[in-house]
């Protein structure tokens, strides 16, 4: 990650898919949340700086 934002502690994604959470999940981010709005489901990982 870059410093281009010096005081930012990490950085939350998300997605819709599913099947990136293990992806993701591989390359270090941590699920945070899930949520589910009426029929879609969000996933919200996070990775420290």
């Amino acid at each position: 990650m870059n410093d281009l934002i010096p005081e930012a502690k990490g950085i939350m994604i998300d997605t819709a898919n599913e099947n990136n959470v293990k992806l993701y999940e591989k390359w270090g981010w941590e699920l945070k949340a899930e949520v589910k709005f009426y029929e879609l489901k969000k996933y919200f990982l996070w990775k420290d700086k």
